[in-house]
Formats: structure tokens, sequence, C-alpha cells
């Protein structure tokens, strides 16, 4: 079913999904595009990609040299493909700032096409502004999906451009390093993928399971008694305009979920993850943000956090060696704290109400301990710690 797809984006996450799929399916043709080349360079070197596109970041360096955009590169910023720079035609192409990849200027022998899935393995609010910016190059393909780690306003962004090829996925895994050097080829092996579907939360496909029973998907997917509070958009986009940004109107009264796709397209998407060993599972936008928001986003808050309430009294003491003191578990808890700035920031924003929903939980479940070991109420801390403890070892 997959003989070419195109990933955009070759950092950690697009190496290591480029690479364990060419693991898993030898024979694919992967085509690349990053706005690193040593990214692409790295994926080539390793076999991880057939076709390398370097993706020229416009006018967002004040150096010279990357003012103008590489031969067969992409401004990533506008859209435009340049061939040569030398050219006039090209150059006034340049200066028009046309917001879409042109077909008749992408590199000889690259064809969107021929891909059967594009996967957008890019931030979150890089995912939103390029589904405005290269609408019309990415309604080419006949299946787009993201790995990004907030839905509602993903979802919300690609049906405000009629992208109706497009699915929401997240896969959940990930690490605190960065770049295709870091690549990880067996990450998604036996990990969860959610899918998003409407009005869908409960039903699982795992790798192993045969998918001709997809197709009952929106059946299967009626509505289910979930306790959680539904959240108005956070509107956090600074680089869209009022009328990129979610609107009301965005929100599928009939069924209160956010949405895309359909069965077809969730069975191919879904085909897609468990080549790679994924189990996938389904969910709608909305209730994707509020339980992501509680198992992943608040972690690397806590760990955050965490990490900066001990090393700031080890730094206090550094002249008594203090870094000796720091134990092998508080830097295994703390390991997501070295995750880059610039992406958990935006994650954080984007989805800001589940989260300080979530904060606000967990901050009450602080208060309860604070408040035992205060009344030294050694019985009712022991009860706490058991619940919790049996709890944690139901997930295994």
């Amino acid at each position: 079913m997959f003989k070419e797809i195109t990933i955009i984006g070759l950092g950690f996450m697009g190496a290591s999904l480029a690479g364990a799929l060419k693991s898993k399916k030898s024979d694919i043709i992967i085509n690349g595009f990053d706005i690193n080349q040593k990214n692409i360079d790295f994926c080539l070197d390793n076999k991880f990609i057939n076709k390398g596109i370097k993706i020229n970041c416009g006018y967002c360096s004040n150096n010279s040299e990357n003012k103008l955009a590489d031969n067969n590169s992409i401004n990533f910023n506008t859209g435009i493909n340049i061939i040569n720079i030398n050219d006039d035609i090209n150059r006034n192409r340049l200066n028009k700032n046309i917001n879409n990849f042109d077909l008749n200027y992408l590199p000889a022998g690259y064809n969107p096409l021929k891909s059967d899935i594009a996967i957008l393995c890019i931030p979150p609010k890089v995912i939103l502004k390029f589904l405005y910016d290269n609408k019309n190059f990415l309604a080419k393909f006949s299946l787009i999906t993201d790995i990004g780690s907030i839905k509602k306003e993903i979802i919300s962004a690609s049906k405000k451009n009629n992208l109706k090829n497009f699915i929401g996925s997240h896969p959940m895994c990930g690490s605190d390093k960065s770049g295709a050097e870091n690549a990880d080829t067996n990450i998604f092996q036996g990990k969860t993928c959610i899918v998003i579907n409407k009005k869908c939360n409960d039903t699982t496909i795992n790798s192993k399971d045969n998918l001709n029973n997809l197709n009952k998907t929106d059946s299967n997917c009626t509505d289910n008694s979930v306790n959680y509070e539904k959240t108005t958009s956070n509107n956090y986009s600074n680089d869209l305009t009022d009328s990129e940004k979610i609107a009301s109107n965005d929100y599928d009264i009939n069924s209160g979920n956010y949405y895309s796709g359909n069965s077809a397209d969730i069975e191919k998407i879904s085909l897609f993850w468990n080549i790679l060993g994924m189990d996938v599972i389904y969910a709608d936008a909305d209730f994707h943000d509020y339980i992501v928001g509680y198992s992943s986003h608040l972690p690397h808050i806590v760990s955050f956090c965490l990490s900066k309430t001990v090393l700031d009294i080890a730094d206090a003491n550094l002249p008594l060696n203090s870094l000796k003191y720091i134990s092998s578990g508080f830097k295994d808890t703390t390991r997501i704290a070295s995750s880059s700035e610039n992406i958990w920031a935006d994650i954080f924003l984007l989805n800001k109400s589940n989260l300080i929903s979530s904060l606000d939980n967990y901050i009450d479940n602080l208060n309860k301990f604070k408040v035992l070991l205060v009344n030294n109420d050694e019985d009712a801390l022991k009860l706490l710690i058991a619940e919790i403890s049996k709890q944690r070892k139901m997930l295994g």
C-alpha cells in the first residue's frame, strides 16, 4: 500500500520515522524535506531517505547568504521553490511572496502526487503556519497526517484550508534529544499512536490485528460518557492572523468535537502506524488535548519544576560538591527536563486551558502530602502512598 511517502521535517522524530520505515519496508521510497542540510545529509548517508529536499528559511536570518534560497530549495516561509537564484524570473518569483509550493518548480523527479502519504514531522506551532502557507501544495497529496501533540487547533487549521486529505495523528513517543543524528529507529515499536476520529475514544487496533473491520469505526465510536470538561480554544498562535486562528464555527456542534477524515482514510493512517509496530487508539481532538494535557504535558512541567527545585539548591551548595549527592532516581525522573524550550513553551500555550486544569489537580495532590506531613499522620500517609502505588502498578 505504501510505495512512496514524503516526510516534512527530518529532525529527531522525522529521521526516526524514516529509519524505522526503511527497517520495516526496505523498498519504500522516502522523500525528506528539511531546513537543515545536516539532517538531510545524515538521513541520506544512513539510507533513511531516497531523496533529500532542502527547505530554505527565507528571510529568517540577517545573514545575507541565508536570505537567498539555495538551488533546488524551497522557501519555508513563502513556499517558493528556487531553481536558480541567478535567474531573474525566479528572483522576481521570490519577491512576489507567493504563499504556496509551485509544483512547476519542485526538484526534478519529485511529485507529491506520487506519495501515498505525507507526514508533517515539525513542531505543532510550525504545523499550524505550514498548513496555511502551503495549503495548495499539501492539497496535492492523497493523504496527510502529522505527529503534533496538540490536535484541536491543527485539525481546525486543516478544515479552514479545506484539506480534506488530512487526518491528525499523535505517536505517543519521543525524546529529550533533537536532531537527525540522535534518531532512534526503534522508538515507535510497541508504543501507542492516537489517530483522530469523530466521537471516538475507546476503540483500539493493535499492530497484530486485522484492519478489515476498521471501516466500521464510525459505528463503533459512539458517544461515551467521558468525564472531562470541554474547553474553548486557547487561540495561541502569535504568527497567525485573526482570520487564521481557530474560530467558534470550527467546532462541530452535532458531535461536540473537532474531528477529521473518513473511515477509509482513517484505516489507511492506522495501517501506516501499525506497520511501525504501533498500537492505534482513537480519540476526538477535544478529548485528545484534554487527556495529553494530563498524561504528557503536565509531566513535562513537573519535570521542569522538580529539576529547578533540586538544582537551585545544588547550585547554592556547589562548594560542598552537592551534585555528587544527586541520585539516579532524580536523573531518571527529570530526563525530559532537558527538552527544547521552544517546542515545549509552544505546546504548553497551545493547550493551556487543559494544562492549567491538570496543574490545579496536581497542586491539590501535592497539598495532600504536605498536610499529612504537617500533621505527622503516618497512617494516612501510608494509605495514600499505597493507593497511588497500586494505581501505578496497574499501568505496568
